[in-house]
């Protein structure tokens, strides 16, 4: 993180100081001549790396009250440029304070306008200051920050008119609803207490009557008046300062307020610099009087810190991802270690086994084309047995069928013979590579009493295959009827020559399991 440091300017020398840890570490002092700048710039380029506070607390300084209407965005940033311009011609050194909206009508907004009105003061500095790249974080004067510093000492007070002795006199701020309403630096009268506590309640008594006549204090209101004093002066103030009906006096200890805002340093006299010093450190106002071109570097400098911290916390997500796969891959790694030596244990295990057992006569190759082709073989040899029972059940349904023989075989395809047969049954299955097929050519002839009609010979054949096919599983195919039924012949039928019988083939098949 860089090293803070604050520039106190007034008209006659900068004087700077080393913030850290709560303390005030004054470093060195700049006249504002040649060799104090030759020496500023000397500082400045040494200290590169540092942030750097402005902060002054001088006479010229103007405030301008104004009501400006109810606008936004460009156009209110556009109007209270022109409005600076007008007030503080010829000053870069501006800054609007926005004190809320009214309440009725328009809602115009109001606005205080600030300005350090002696810009040569402060030229010379942010010159070198600029040509050393130095990171500004921007010019304060103490009524900026005379807000934050009575909400830290007086939380709960609604308005006041905060007092503080510096170098440059009494400053004098008055403060409404947490906002900044008018400020003056008053010259001092001499360095006894008795003379600053008498300057404060007469410089005290005129501010009150401007803010009367400007209708920015009620008349006839108590406006209470804090005096920051140290404590071994607190008794002169007390004695001094009279409250009346306009002002009450509060003689406040300034070493109880460097608490408040975080100072660690004792406080050895009444002078507030350091008091606000501390304050700028613990909560910097937004409105300050740097141009936006002389905070550029500082800008700079947090955006660089900003990607610092994005990287760091990127490497930091780095390195907890790659913690995270080490150790994954050490784990997997034992994990590995464990099962290849289960593996070799039980590989041993498993030759071990073999070598106890009976040496066989064959190879495990050899064994299995063994036993696929003792598979074959007992496909092979099936039984007729089924088919000869379908067929004996399908005859006693039919009496007037009588069988003259019947041929079994076994082949690859339901149908061994070229033809185009007719299907009676279920068809169980295609004709497949390695599928057998049980099959039974049924001879006969139809018994002496039935009728001589070619109909009623090819009814009766036609029902013995139906017959036949009524069991699951059977492919039955008539593959002759007792008469000639093809389409270029007529029928005819030698059964009425008593010769002849009408004779038929029905073949059917099984598929072997």
């Amino acid at each position: 993180m860089a090293q803070q440091r604050i520039l106190i300017i007034d008209s006659t020398q900068v004087e700077v100081w080393h913030a850290h840890g709560g303390h005030l570490t004054f470093e060195s002092r700049h006249a504002s001549t040649e060799d104090g700048h030759a020496s500023f710039d000397r500082y400045v380029r040494a200290h590169v790396k540092s942030r750097f506070y402005l902060l002054t607390d001088v006479v010229e300084e103007g405030f301008q009250f104004e009501t400006i209407p109810a606008v936004s965005g460009a156009d209110r940033k556009a109007l209270i440029t022109r409005r600076q311009a007008q007030y503080f011609y010829g000053s870069p050194l501006t800054t609007a304070v926005s004190l809320g909206r009214e309440s009725g009508g328009r809602r115009d907004e109001r606005i205080l306008f600030a300005g350090l009105t002696r810009p040569a003061i402060f030229e010379p500095w942010l010159a070198i200051l600029r040509k050393g790249e130095a990171q500004v974080a921007g010019l304060w004067s103490t009524p900026l920050l005379a807000p934050a510093l009575l909400r830290a000492i007086a939380p709960n007070v609604r308005r006041a008119l905060l007092v503080s002795l510096g170098r440059g006199g009494i400053r004098q701020t008055y403060v409404e609803d947490g906002k900044l309403r008018f400020s003056r630096l008053a010259p001092a009268p001499g360095n006894s207490a008795g003379d600053l506590a008498a300057a404060c309640e007469a410089e005290s008594a005129k501010i009150y009557q401007y803010l009367a006549g400007q209708r920015i204090v009620p008349r006839g209101s108590v406006l209470p008046v804090l005096v920051l004093v140290h404590a071994t002066q607190r008794s002169v103030f007390d004695r001094h300062l009279r409250s009346s009906d306009e002002l009450e006096f509060v003689a406040t200890d300034i070493q109880r307020a460097a608490e408040a805002v975080g100072q660690r340093d004792p406080q050895t006299d009444s002078f507030a610099t350091a008091l606000f010093a501390h304050a700028l450190l613990r909560n910097q106002p937004q409105e300050q009087f740097a141009p936006p071109d002389e905070q550029r570097f500082d800008l700079l400098g947090r955006v660089r810190i900003g990607l610092m911290g994005i990287g760091g916390l990127a490497l930091a997500g780095c390195l907890v991802f790659a913690g995270k796969q080490m150790l994954e891959t050490m784990t997997l790694r034992n994990q590995n270690e464990i099962t290849t030596t289960q593996a070799s244990a039980d590989l041993v295990r498993y030759q071990n086994l073999l070598a106890a057992l009976p040496p066989m006569p064959a190879s495990a190759t050899e064994l299995r084309g063994l036993v696929g082709r003792y598979r074959e073989v007992e496909r092979a040899t099936a039984s007729p047995e089924p088919l000869l029972g379908e067929i004996s059940r399908a005859m006693d349904a039919m009496p007037q069928i009588e069988v003259d023989r019947i041929d079994w075989s076994i082949s690859d395809t339901p149908d061994p013979q070229p033809g185009t047969p007719e299907a009676r049954g279920l068809l169980v299955g295609l004709e497949k590579p390695g599928t057998a097929f049980a099959v039974a050519t049924v001879f006969g002839h139809l018994a002496g009493n039935v009728s001589s009609s070619q109909r009623v010979q090819i009814e009766a054949v036609n029902a013995f295959a139906e017959e036949l096919g009524r069991k699951e599983g059977l492919l039955v195919t008539v593959v002759r009827m007792p008469v000639d039924v093809e389409s270029q012949r007529a029928l005819r039928s030698d059964a009425g020559s008593g010769s002849d019988l009408a004779r038929f083939a029905v073949r059917v098949a099984r598929k072997l399991e």
